[in-house]
This record gives C-alpha cells, sequence and structure tokens, in this order.
C-alpha cells in the first residue's frame, strides 16, 4: 500500500471535468468560484492530489445537480408550450 491510495491526481481529475489546470487552481485558491463540495488540495511533492472520497462524493452531488437542473428546465419548457398554445 503507498502513500497514494486513496487519492486521485489532479491530471485525472483534469480529465474527468473536462476543465483546465486553471481552473483547478482557481477553485482551490478563490473558494468562492469554487462548485459546492469542491474538496480541499493534498499536495504530494511537487503534485496536487485530491482525497478518493471526498472526490467522488464532489462528483456524484454534480450529477445529482445535474439532473435536478434538467428536471426542472423540462418543467419550464413544458408549462412554457402549454401556455403557448
Amino acid at each position: 500500500m503507498s502513500k497514494f491510495d486513496g487519492f486521485v491526481p489532479d491530471t485525472k481529475v483534469r480529465a474527468q471535468l473536462a476543465v483546465s489546470e486553471m481552473t483547478l487552481w482557481r477553485w482551490d485558491h478563490e473558494p468562492d468560484r469554487a462548485p459546492k463540495g469542491w474538496p480541499a488540495r493534498v499536495k504530494m511533492g511537487r503534485r496536487n492530489y485530491r482525497n478518493g472520497k471526498e472526490y467522488e462524493a464532489f462528483k456524484t452531488g454534480l450529477m445529482q445537480a445535474a439532473i435536478e437542473a434538467r428536471k426542472t428546465r423540462g418543467r419550464a419548457e413544458q408549462a412554457e408550450a402549454t401556455a403557448a398554445s
């Protein structure tokens, strides 16, 4: 078991979220801009990692928020269509 077990490297985080290194830097240094639940940076040597469990919880939260937004948007579109007819 290495000291990196349970951590996700920022290179993988960037690829999974399709964001730039600068975006992660902003989220770390300007918490008011970061999405809700953004896990804290863990620095090991010269590289940054995220706690695996916190990162998974963050991704789950993003997915749930996206699903809820889609439901809300769908209801709004149905209401507009009904009002227009």
